[in-house]
């Protein structure tokens, strides 16, 4: 599924259009995409957080 969110997400989709397209609610895209962001976030180095701001827009928070 998170596959597909990101397919969506790549294609300028928001997450109600994704929900409605997948058929679920906005709250599992919401959840997919905070938990891929946190995978990533653990696997990464400093250079992928400005590469995910400019291809989804989505500030990544330090913790």
């Amino acid at each position: 599924m998170q596959g597909n969110i990101f397919n969506g997400k790549r294609d300028g989709l928001s997450n109600i259009e994704i929900a409605e397209y997948l058929n679920v609610s906005k709250k599992t895209i919401e959840y997919h995409m905070t938990r891929a962001f946190a995978i990533l976030r653990k696997r990464a180095n400093s250079d992928v957080e400005p590469t995910l701001f400019l291809l989804f827009g989505i500030p990544v928070i330090k913790r």
